[in-house]
């Protein structure tokens, strides 16, 4: 049933659908370690992980199921190190050009927006 349209993600060995995933998710996190998680959380995090590693977001759309990208947005979540990290870039040598240098003038030149 992979990449069949209306396959199962939760089915019991027989193919017959599981009513609730609820015990067997709750093993897990707890069996990792893994605290007030929800598959609705999982959802924010797998939006997220992909944001921040580059996906555009027609493809995180398209991967989470979403109906737009309203929703993306209110599923992705960028940690502050990812923010900083994306600041520094322009700050770094990867784009030596994305600052431009001002041009000194002579005495008594205008800019071309006739401002000073």
């Amino acid at each position: 049933m992979t990449g069949s349209a209306g396959a199962l993600v939760f089915a019991k060995r027989n193919g017959t659908p599981l009513r609730s995933i609820r015990k067997a998710f709750r093993t897990a996190c707890d069996a990792a370690g893994l605290k007030d998680v929800s598959p609705h959380v999982l959802r924010h995090t797998f939006a997220s992980k992909l944001a921040m590693a580059g996906v555009d977001p027609a493809t995180i759309q398209e991967l989470g199921g979403w109906r737009s990208l309203v929703m993306v947005q209110r599923y992705t979540h960028l940690t502050p190190a990812h923010k900083a990290a994306a600041v520094e870039r322009i700050a770094s040598s990867e784009f030596p050009n994305a600052i431009p240098k001002a041009v000194p003038r002579r005495a008594g030149e205008r800019a071309a927006s006739g401002l000073q």
